[in-house]
C-alpha cells in the first residue's frame, strides 16, 4: 500500500507488461474480433480501497487490457474491481501476473481468485453484442457489484469494531476478510460476510442437509441463489429436503428488499449461498449477517458454480446450465438435465440463444426455435418505420409487443392484478376486511399531530387498515431553550478585540515608536539630519494618522452593522416565539407516555396547584390576560436529547389510559408506534404475546386470532406491532421483560421494526431499535431499514414492505375468522 492509502503501480505496469509481453502481445491482437471468439475467458474480483485513486487504476486497467487486446468489461469501483475479459490465453496469463503484481498484497485484502477457462466458442453475433464482448469496457462505478444500499455498510463496520474484542469467542462462522482466514479486509470496503467453503464442502453440506441429519446443530438448512430471475432458469442447485429460495430479483439490487422481507424464513437457519463467481455473495452474505445474532450462521460457495463444476464436473447437486456474462452465455453443467421452459409453448428449453426481451421489463427470456420463428421480432425494420408516422408506429409497436410472451415475473403480476380484479382484491369465501391498529405517538407529540404526520402513509394503507390514534395521559408544558448560550456569545463578542480596535492599536505602537527613533536621532545625529529625521517622522505620522481614522470609521460601521444585525434577529426570535405560542394554544398540547422523574413531580405539583385554584375560584381577568401573555418558561436542567434514557414515571396513568383505549373502543389487530411510543407498543407486544400463549395453551393449541367482529372479546390480545424507531424503554419492568423474552427465543408475536440505518437518525440510534428488534421471534420478524431520519417515511419502496406485512397479517386474521366458523 502507498503513502496515501491506495495500492501503488506495480513494476509491471502498462508499459512494462507491454515491454514484457513483446511477440505475446502481438500474437493476442485481434482476439476477440476472430470468428471464432476468445481461446479463453478470465473472471475475478477484488475488494480493495480505491476510493483516493480510482482514476489513476481506471487508466492503468485500460492501459493495460489494450495492449494485450483483450476484450470484456471492468468495473473499477471505490471498493475494487470486477472483470469479465476475453483473449488469447497468453494475453489472459499476462494480465492476471500484472494485477497479481499490483493488487495481491495480502494486507490489502482476501486473495484473489482468478477463473481462467477456455472457451468452447461464442454462441452467435448476437450474444457477442448482447454480453459486450465485441469491445472492451473499462468503467468507473460506486460497488463492484450494483447493490444500491449503501448505508448499512457503515453500520455493520461499526458493530464489527464493537464487537472486535470477542474474537476469541470461537465462532467459526464469521470471517472478518470476508473469505479466507488470516488475511486482512479492505478497512471501509467489506463487512464481514460468510464463512467461505470449498466446493467439496459445500456439496458435502448438501449431502448431510439431504440425509435429514439436521445441518449445523440441528437447525434447518436453506440455500439462497443470489443471482438473477433469468439465471435461475436455465440452471439451479436442487437437494433433497433442503428449502431453496430463489429471490426471483431482476437485477442484484432488489435483493436486500428480498432479504428483509423473508427473515422470518432465514432466521435461526444455516444458510448456503451460491453465485456464479462469488461476488454477489460477498455482499449479500455480509447483509444477511447484518440482519443481526439469529443470522450470523452463513456459508459461501468458494468460486462459486464455476469452480463447483470444475470440482464435479458431472454437475453434483447442480441441474442445468450455469448463466456466464460473456459470449458463450451458458456452460453445460455435465448433469444434461434441462430445467427451463419456453415462454411461448412451455417446452423444455434452456438456450439464450434468440435473446428475446420480455415487452414489459425488457428481461432475457427463453424461447424455443419453434416460437422464434412464428414470433417475429417486435421492432420494425428501418424503411417501415421511416414510411410510418408516429402514432402508427406507437400502435404496430404496441401490437408487436402484445404478441410478445412475457417472462414469468410479468405474467405473474399480470395474473395476480386480474384475479385482484375478479375478486375486488379478497380472497377466499370469506371477505377480507381492513385492520384495526392502535397507533402511539412519540414524546412531545399528540394524537392530531401523528395523524397529520401519517398523513400520506394513512392514504396508502386506507384499503387494508384503519388506523385509531390515542393521545398519551401526560399533558407538556410549552419550553423555550435557556439564553446561556446566547448571552455568552454575546458576552464573548463584546469583549474581543475588533480588528478596528486592533489595528488602531497597531497604528498608535507605530507612532509611539517613530517619536522614539526621532528623539534618539536628534540625541546622537547633526541638526541637519536631525531635521531630516523629523519631517520623515511627520509623514510617518500623518500617513498613520489617517489609517487610524480610517480604521475607527471601519470599525464605528461595523459596529452599527453588528447592532442592527443583533436587533433584526431578536425581532425574528420574538416573532418565532409568538408564532410557536399560537400554534400551541391553537392546537392540542404535546404529551408522553413516560417522563423523567424531575419532569413527573413537577407536572404534578402544577396539577396541585392548578386544582387549588380552581378550588379558590379564581377568575381575575387580568390575571388570566397575565398568565396568557406569558412567554414559554425556560427548559429545565433535566430537558436534553438524552432524556428518554431516563424516562422512568408516568407509567400507571399511561397504563390505565392504554387500558380503556383496548377495552372501550372495541378489538384491534395490532399497535403501531413511533420513538416513545414504539417503546410503549413493544411493552403491550410482549404481554400479548404471553397472553396468547397462555390462551393457546388453554385451548389446546386452536387459532386465538382476532375476528374482527362487533362480538368480539374486548380483551382479545393483540396480533401484531409495528415498531418504528423504538427502543427498550428504561422503566426496569420493561426492560426485564423484553430482554427475558430475547433469553427466551423473542417474544412469539409479528412484529415489523422500521428504523434508519447508519447514523441517520439522531434521536434513536440503530443500534437501539436493532436491540428491541432482538427482543421478538426472528421467525416471526420483519425489519426495514431507511434513510429517512427520525420519521416514518412513505416512499414506494417502505410502504410497499408495510403493505407486505398487512397483507400477511390479514391473511392470517381470515385463517382464523375461517377456523373459528368451523
Amino acid at each position: 500500500m502507498s503513502a496515501e492509502g491506495c495500492i501503488a503501480p506495480a513494476e509491471c505496469g502498462p508499459e512494462g507488461a507491454a515491454a514484457a509481453t513483446g511477440a505475446a502481445a502481438t500474437a493476442s491482437a485481434g482476439a476477440g474480433s476472430s470468428g471464432q471468439g476468445a481461446d479463453g475467458i478470465l473472471l475475478y474480483y477484488a475488494y480493495r480501497d480505491l476510493r483516493r485513486c480510482q482514476g489513476e487504476v481506471r487508466d492503468w486497467m485500460e492501459t493495460l487490457c489494450r495492449q494485450l487486446r483483450l476484450v470484456g468489461r471492468v468495473r473499477v469501483a471505490l471498493d475494487g474491481l470486477n472483470a469479465t475479459l476475453g483473449g488469447s490465453m497468453p494475453a489472459l496469463r499476462r494480465h492476471i501476473a500484472a494485477v497479481e503484481q499490483r493488487f495481491g498484497d495480502p494486507a490489502a485484502g482476501p486473495p484473489i481468485d482468478f477463473k481462467l477457462a477456455a472457451s468452447a466458442g461464442r454462441k452467435n453475433d448476437a450474444a457477442v453484442s448482447g454480453s459486450k464482448f465485441d469491445r472492451l469496457t473499462v468503467s468507473t462505478c460506486k460497488e463492484v457489484v450494483s447493490m444500491g444500499q449503501l448505508g448499512w455498510l457503515a453500520e455493520a463496520q461499526a458493530g464489527e469494531a464493537a464487537g472486535a474484542g470477542g474474537a476469541g469467542s470461537g465462532d467459526t462462522t464469521s470471517n472478518a476478510s470476508g473469505g479466507d482466514a488470516g488475511a486482512a479486509p479492505a478497512q471501509g470496503v467489506l463487512p464481514a460476510g460468510a464463512r467461505h467453503v470449498e466446493p467439496a464442502e459445500f456439496h458435502a453440506m448438501l449431502a448431510e442437509a439431504a440425509a435429514g441429519q439436521g445441518g449445523s446443530r440441528g437447525k434447518p438448512t436453506v440455500l439462497i441463489d443470489a443471482r438473477n430471475y433469468y439465471e435461475t432458469r436455465i440452471g439451479r442447485f436442487q437437494a433433497d429436503s433442503v428449502e431453496l429460495l430463489d429471490p426471483e430479483v431482476r437485477c442484484f439490487s432488489d435483493t436486500p428488499a428480498w432479504l428483509e422481507a423473508n427473515q422470518h424464513r432465514l432466521a435461526n437457519r444455516r444458510i448456503l449461498m451460491y453465485c456464479t463467481g462469488g461476488v454477489r455473495c460477498e455482499r449479500a452474505s455480509a447483509y444477511v449477517r447484518s440482519l443481526g445474532s439469529s443470522f450470523q450462521d452463513v456459508v459461501q460457495l468458494r468460486g462459486g458454480i464455476q469452480r463447483y463444476l470444475e470440482t464435479f464436473p458431472d454437475g453434483g447437486f447442480f441441474r442445468g446450465k450455469n448463466f456466464v456474462f460473456d459470449e458463450r452465455v451458458d456452460v453445460e453443467g455435465g448433469s444434461g438435465a434441462v430445467v427451463g421452459t419456453c415462454v411461448g409453448c412451455g417446452c423444455p428449453w434452456d438456450d439464450y440463444r434468440h435473446r428475446r426481451r420480455c415487452p414489459c421489463c425488457r428481461m432475457l427470456v427463453l424461447m424455443c426455435d419453434s416460437c422464434a420463428a412464428a414470433i417475429p421480432e417486435p421492432a420494425s425494420s428501418q424503411g417501415a418505420a421511416e414510411a410510418l408516422t408516429v402514432s402508427d408506429r406507437i400502435i404496430e409497436e404496441q401490437q408487436q409487443q402484445q404478441k410478445q410472451p412475457m417472462c414469468g415475473l410479468c405474467q405473474r403480476r399480470q395474473e395476480q392484478a386480474r384475479h385482484g380484479a375478479a375478486t375486488g382484491g379478497s380472497s377466499g369465501s370469506i371477505a377480507a376486511r381492513r385492520l384495526r391498529i392502535l397507533c402511539l405517538h412519540g414524546f412531545r407529540q399528540s394524537a392530531r399531530n401523528f395523524e397529520g404526520r401519517t398523513h400520506a402513509l394513512r392514504r396508502r394503507l386506507k384499503d387494508l387498515a384503519e388506523l385509531v390514534f390515542l393521545d398519551a395521559p401526560h399533558e407538556l408544558p410549552v419550553w423555550r431553550k435557556p439564553e446561556a448560550a446566547e448571552e455568552a456569545t454575546s458576552a464573548a463578542g463584546a469583549g474581543a478585540a475588533s480588528p478596528g480596535a486592533t489595528e488602531a492599536a497597531a497604528a498608535e505602537g507605530a507612532a509611539a515608536q517613530a517619536a522614539g527613533l526621532l528623539d534618539a536621532a536628534m540625541q546622537q545625529q547633526q541638526p541637519a539630519a536631525a531635521a531630516a529625521a523629523a519631517a520623515a517622522v511627520a509623514a510617518a505620522a500623518a500617513e498613520l494618522d489617517a489609517e487610524l481614522a480610517a480604521a475607527l470609521q471601519q470599525q464605528l460601521e461595523t459596529d452599527e452593522e453588528e447592532r442592527r444585525r443583533h436587533q433584526r434577529q431578536r425581532r425574528q426570535q420574538q416573532q418565532q416565539w409568538r408564532q410557536h405560542e399560537e400554534q400551541q394554544s391553537a392546537g392540542p398540547p404535546r404529551r408522553a407516555w413516560l417522563l423523567v422523574p424531575e419532569q413527573y413531580a413537577a407536572l404534578q405539583a402544577e396539577q396541585q396547584q392548578q386544582q387549588q385554584q380552581q378550588e379558590e375560584k379564581m377568575h381575575d381577568p387580568e390575571q388570566q390576560a397575565q398568565r396568557g401573555d406569558a412567554s414559554p418558561a425556560v427548559a429545565p436542567w433535566y430537558v436534553d436529547e438524552w432524556q428518554f434514557q431516563r424516562q422512568t414515571a408516568g407509567w400507571q396513568e399511561s397504563q390505565l389510559a392504554l387500558q380503556a383505549a383496548l377495552q372501550e373502543q372495541g378489538a384491534f389487530d395490532g399497535v403501531l408506534g413511533f420513538s416513545q411510543g414504539a417503546a410503549v407498543a413493544a411493552v403491550l407486544a410482549a404481554q400479548a404475546a404471553l397472553e396468547r400463549k397462555q390462551q393457546q395453551a388453554a385451548a389446546g393449541g386452536s387459532c386465538t386470532g382476532s375476528s374482527g367482529s362487533a362480538s368480539a372479546a374486548p380483551h382479545q390480545p393483540l396480533q401484531f406491532a409495528i415498531l418504528c424507531s423504538g427502543y427498550i424503554p428504561p422503566l426496569e419492568e420493561h426492560g426485564q421483560l423484553l430482554r427475558a423474552a430475547a433469553v427466551a427465543g423473542g417474544a412469539a408475536l409479528p412484529t415489523l421494526h422500521m428504523y434508519s440505518s447508519g447514523g441517520d437518525d439522531r434521536q434513536v440510534s440503530a443500534r437501539d431499535s436493532a436491540e428491541l428488534a432482538d427482543c421478538f421471534d426472528p421467525t416471526q420478524r420483519f425489519v426495514v431499514r431507511h434513510s429517512a431520519g427520525h420519521a416514518i417515511p412513505s416512499t414506494k419502496g417502505v410502504v410497499h414492505r408495510i403493505r407486505h406485512f398487512l397483507l400477511h397479517m390479514q391473511l392470517q386474521a381470515q385463517e382464523c375468522q375461517q377456523q373459528q366458523q368451523l
